[in-house]
């Protein structure tokens, strides 16, 4: 299976970028490189092709924007790279969306993710609700 290579990365090994020093210095090696980087939604249409160079530093910059709002503190903590040297695969964390540290509702899917090669194009059925939801559902 052709995507097998982007699964397994995504289930690899991340280093967190928990200061904004670090962050901006990923961003930097990001935008030296901007050609070539597929970028995966949580939510919208599956990517089949590469961003555009300027697409790509577009959403960096939004993004830069809006991680920066929601998180004001000195810690980033919501970006993971495989390898912050020579990044190839990034997990962007939503900082209001992350879930809770039991994940009753299951995993925290990342906001975006960013990867040299072609994520997987799934057609899948809707997140079925979590436990929280389902119980407070039966209750009304």
């Amino acid at each position: 299976m052709p995507n097998d290579a982007w699964q397994q990365a995504f289930a690899g090994s991340f280093s967190g970028v928990l200061r904004w020093g670090q962050f901006d210095a990923l961003w930097a090696a990001l935008r030296a490189r901007p050609g070539g980087w597929y970028v995966r939604r949580q939510e919208g249409a599956p990517c089949t092709e590469p961003e555009t160079e300027a697409a790509f530093l577009a959403m960096l910059d939004d993004t830069e924007a809006e991680l920066k709002r929601l998180r004001p503190a000195d810690s980033c903590g919501v970006v993971y790279v495989d390898d912050a040297a020579a990044p190839g695969f990034i997990k962007i964390f939503h900082p209001r969306k992350m879930g809770t540290g039991c994940s009753c509702d299951g995993p925290s899917l990342p906001w975006l993710v960013l990867s040299r090669m072609a994520p997987p194009v799934t057609h899948a059925e809707p997140p079925k609700p979590g436990l929280w939801q389902r119980l407070l559902r039966r209750q009304a």
